[in-house]
């Protein structure tokens, strides 16, 4: 279905029904973008604006697809680290790492300095996002395999 849209690059939500023959029935196929600023996390990976290329396909405006479809791609090592306290209690600000802050790009905090949060029960419950963008895939996993001890919701 994608390879007969004509568009092999982009956002697509696919609806499939699988029978237990292994049989897919696609029931519904949309463009329509992810949550969590993904689309900004892919910009900042790729140089490639989803945004902009969902909505200029959904209007039948193909020119941002054909400037970009053959343009060699970054590769940025970007990190999105979703920050949840591991404890009730209240919110003082967030904890990083004076070594990693030089590659901090963004804080988006979800909660207020005072504020009363609790366990981290699912997604929902977050207190943060960080983008941290790397300069190599050695550093990037250096303080990723760790990153709880260097970004952490700091909770009296």
């Amino acid at each position: 279905i994608i390879r007969a849209s004509g568009v092999s690059l982009g956002e697509f939500n696919v609806e499939a029904y699988i029978t237990d023959n292994d049989k897919v029935f696609v029931i519904e196929i949309n463009p329509r973008q992810a949550g969590d600023s993904i689309p900004k996390l892919i910009f900042e990976h790729s140089g490639v604006d989803l945004s902009k290329l969902l909505v200029s396909l959904s209007v039948n405006d193909s020119s941002y697809y054909e400037e970009i479809k053959d343009k060699e791609r970054l590769c940025n090592y970007i990190t999105l680290q979703v920050v949840f306290p591991h404890k009730s209690g209240v919110y003082e600000g967030l904890h990083i790492h004076k070594g990693l802050k030089k590659y901090v790009q963004w804080i988006d905090e979800f909660k207020k300095i005072g504020d009363y949060v609790e366990v981290a029960k699912n997604a929902e419950d977050s207190v943060a996002y960080v983008c941290i963008r790397f300069n190599n895939r050695t550093t990037q996993i250096r303080y990723t395999n760790s990153i709880e001890e260097y970004i952490y919701p700091i909770i009296t």
